[in-house]
């Protein structure tokens, strides 16, 4: 079996071999927790996204990944729902915290501060959002009831379960109570190392105490950025209340004549052509943080031009295209970005408009492009 242990050290023992009652499932200790080709993606992307040196990302974020998953073991998320299935919380738990770590990547923290502050600070923010988005689910192991082949009643405090378990679910917890426990596994997990070097950084170290403890929208762009990876991976809000936004069609057939479907078809089309440029400093659509950044009114003016269309027609076409709700909507319809012209994000940029699209709505499969490292979405 590839483990994670195998993945993070390849040269791990054999796991023992342990004869599973029929009804329960085999506990797994930190050195044979199962690591999917897909889990091991969503961690390579918790690397990638880091800057901090082998040593130090082992201590401070592959061991307490380790004993989240092994508090997780085998539980499903929710009784119900996308994540519900075996194993369905260590993978909400590693797709939700890649999508933050790379949703991050288009903001600078904190916001406000000047841009050598940010910098400075760069690597204690992306802790807040690491440890912000892989300890927050541990509230979840508060309605699961485990019982052990033996009989007893097995809680989730520190290590595997010792021996073969079964659970069910009881959801009977108030969310003051899923907090709570959350919160108390959370700092128990994250090592003492990494609370003193955060403790330099009181705005950031102030952001993660807040949001643990259940203050999550008073962390600002914190909250936003790990409620956007949770909406990326299962369609819905942190509060598990399905979002106001359509399920969309890469080619909708229902009115296929309507300027924003053809619209749509081109945009698509161009994109996974390359007849649309990608991450370019000049009439470029973009890629950050899961989604396809278009600017506006460049994105319609060139459809517009490669069409044979009329300039005169761009207002039309844009509303036809926001009517189709394929974008992201929050407090009002369009993004501002900052393009800069090199990749520590400092000196000159351009102010960009436009809209935010997911990614898996544009393009299938792994993609070719990375994220720009020059553009940042304005919170």
């Amino acid at each position: 079996m590839l483990t994670l242990k195998s993945f993070f050290h390849p040269q791990s023992r054999p796991e023992k071999i342990l004869e599973i009652p029929a009804g329960y499932y085999r506990p797994f200790s930190a050195e044979n927790l199962p690591a999917t080709p897909q889990r091991q993606q969503w961690i390579k992307h918790l690397r990638d996204s880091s800057s901090l040196p082998k040593a130090q990302f082992q201590r401070y974020y592959q061991t307490p990944l380790a004993k989240c998953l092994v508090l997780m073991q085998q539980f499903p998320l929710m009784e119900q729902g996308s994540h519900a299935r075996p194993g369905g919380m260590a993978d909400y738990m590693l797709e939700s915290l890649s999508y933050a770590v790379r949703l991050a990547k288009g903001y600078m923290l904190p916001p406000g501060a000047p841009p050598e502050e940010q910098a400075a600070q760069s690597t204690a923010w992306h802790a807040v959002i690491v440890y912000a988005s892989m300890l927050s689910p541990l509230g979840y192991l508060c309605d699961v009831h485990i019982e052990l082949a033996n009989g007893k009643r097995w809680f989730p405090l520190s290590d595997a379960p010792p021996e073969p378990y079964r659970f069910r679910f009881s959801p009977s917890s108030s969310a003051e109570e899923r907090q709570s426990f959350g919160a108390m596994l959370a700092w128990r997990i994250i090592p003492a190392e990494a609370i003193l070097w955060l403790s330099n950084y009181p705005d950031a170290f102030r952001a993660l105490s807040l949001y643990l403890s259940g203050f999550r929208e008073q962390t600002g762009v914190v909250h936003h950025i790990i409620s956007e990876a949770v909406r990326l991976t299962t369609g819905e809000n942190e509060k598990t209340i399905a979002e106001d936004i359509c399920e969309v069609n890469e080619f909708p057939a229902e009115h296929a004549d309507n300027p924003g479907n053809i619209f749509w078809q081109w945009l698509v089309e161009g994109c996974r052509s390359d007849n649309i440029a990608i991450n370019q400093p000049d009439n470029s659509v973009h890629l950050v943080g899961g989604y396809l950044f278009l600017p506006s009114p460049w994105i319609f003016r060139q459809f517009l031009s490669d069409t044979g269309g009329e300039q005169q027609e761009k207002a039309a076409l844009q509303k036809a295209f926001e009517r189709l709700r394929y974008h992201r909507r929050d407090n009002g319809t369009m993004f501002t970005c900052h393009l800069y012209q090199t990749e520590n994000r400092d000196g000159q940029y351009r102010k960009l408009s436009g809209y935010l699209v997911p990614v898996d709505k544009v393009f299938t499969g792994s993609l070719k492009h990375g994220d720009n490292p020059r553009l940042v979405v304005i919170p």
